[in-house]
């Protein structure tokens, strides 16, 4: 497989390609060619008036060239035919003509344009498409989020058009980015003629939250951010079982999230999404340490766990009958505590482990001498 790296955006390539024949010949070789992608638009407003040249503007794409969009002022039929003569603004339009009355459509495509951070945003262009005689034009206009998507309509115009008149389109909410196609149908009327393509919208308000990340040890403990909000906010964790999240707020101030001691031998990650109205929703993250207690560490009075792996069940004794156990948690890799017993001060303990599923848990003792945690995998 030929991979080219390096390549200028919005840039057609050629390539050659040969079959190696007997001895040392070769085929006489095909060539291709492919265009490389444009960077998207990255903010609004957007406008295209077509007037950089009588080409396509750059980045603009089109599904064919029979009949092709052309770029000229009105429709390029002259005085007798000329509706519209002018183009809306400037010298040139986008207009599509056809001397058939056999449908012939084409897509006139736009760059794909960056949404986020908008809200209630508006495609608006001026369009002239007069009838001739009985034999009328048409014009689709379409959406998708990115080139790879099929186009959803948004608007079909089906009815003469004979002055330049401003159309507008509100685009669906929840994208985060879009391309525009306008599909014109030419069927020997006198033309789908477009110009002065405007996406704009309305920024959405900014909220900062600072900083992004905290990490933390693997003690239970808090932690806050600083939130600068134009007005209330909601908070949630993706990790409720360890860590936890001021639910709400009046606009300004501080987020509290408060965390668990973390029982596993693995760093653990809580995000918190942070929304409010009419403002881009953010996220920040609590990155905590792992357990720093070693798998074989004994604590005071020699505390055995077995058999490990186990199966239904295991034991936890006290091989020299020291250490009273006070509480027994299981807790899996998320954080959450699957099971929990309290002793009387016992130095022996059976844990049934038959409900739950096979994998590795911490499992942490609580005795007269302080804290142990052990890793206990679970099989079956």
């Amino acid at each position: 497989m030929f991979k080219q790296t390096e390549l200028v955006t919005n840039k057609r390539y050629f390539y050659k390609a040969w079959s190696v024949l007997s001895g040392i010949s070769y085929s006489p070789g095909m060539i291709r060619s492919a265009v490389t992608l444009c960077e998207n638009i990255a903010a609004l407003p957007y406008t295209e008036g077509f007037e950089t040249s009588s080409d396509r503007p750059g980045c603009w794409y089109e599904d064919n060239t029979d009949p092709a969009w052309q770029f000229i002022a009105g429709n390029g039929l002259g005085v007798i035919y000329g509706y519209p003569a002018t183009a809306h603004s400037g010298e040139h339009n986008a207009c599509l003509v056809d001397v058939s009355t056999a449908p012939d459509l084409n897509t006139l495509s736009t760059p794909v344009i960056n949404l986020s951070g908008y809200t209630n945003v508006q495609l608006k262009f001026w369009m002239f498409m007069q009838k001739w005689g009985s034999r009328q034009d048409e014009l689709k206009v379409y959406c998708r989020a990115n080139p790879g998507l099929p186009w959803v309509l948004l608007k079909s115009f089906t009815q003469s058009i004979s002055s330049w008149t401003e159309q507008s389109i509100m685009i669906p909410t929840g994208l985060n980015q879009i391309q525009i196609g306008f599909c014109g149908n030419a069927r020997w009327g006198l033309g789908v003629c477009i110009d002065d393509i405007e996406l704009s919208g309305t920024p959405l308000q900014t909220m900062i939250i600072s900083p992004i990340n905290r990490d933390v040890t693997m003690s239970a403990g808090e932690i806050t951010f600083t939130i600068t909000c134009p007005g209330a906010w909601t908070a949630t964790s993706d990790a409720p079982s360890w860590c936890t999240v001021t639910p709400s707020g009046p606009g300004d101030g501080t987020i509290t999230a408060t965390y668990t001691e973390n029982p596993l031998f693995s760093k653990r990650i809580a995000t918190l999404t942070v929304s409010a109205p009419g403002v881009q929703t953010q996220t920040v993250t609590v990155k905590q340490n792992a357990s720093n207690i070693a798998v074989n560490e004994l604590s005071s009075g020699n505390i055995r766990i077995y058999p490990n792996p186990a199966k239904g069940f295991c034991k936890i004794t006290d091989d020299q009958g020291k250490n009273q156990i006070r509480e027994i948690m299981l807790v899996d890799f998320t954080g959450r505590i699957v099971l929990s017993r309290r002793g009387n001060g016992e130095t022996e303990f059976e844990v049934d482990l038959s409900s739950l599923a096979p994998g590795t848990y911490a499992i942490k003792l609580l005795g007269q001498y302080g804290t142990v945690i052990r890793k206990l995998t679970i099989i079956r």
